[in-house]
């Protein structure tokens, strides 16, 4: 019996790590925070409309958040390696 429960322990474990491993798939509707701005594709979003998206709530608040995230991320052809 202690044969069986280690296998499956092994087999979750294996599973967990594998999952761990996975990279995330972010789906995103390109440019739909600068049209609940306003603003066109392309144009810089400014930390006031993070400010104003933030304060609406809901999925315009995740947005804002993720805008806000992305800023801090290295963006390659940036002048960044």
């Amino acid at each position: 019996m202690c044969l069986g429960r280690q296998a499956a322990e092994d087999e979750q474990e294996q599973e967990e790590n594998a999952m761990a491993r996975m990279p995330m798939k972010l789906d995103l509707k390109k440019n739909q925070l600068h049209k609940d701005v306003g603003k066109a594709p392309g144009t810089k979003i400014t930390e006031a409309d993070i400010a104003k998206e933030k304060s609406r709530g809901g999925v315009f608040a995740k947005r804002a958040q993720f805008a806000e995230n992305a800023k801090k991320w290295k963006h390659s052809g940036k002048g960044q390696p």
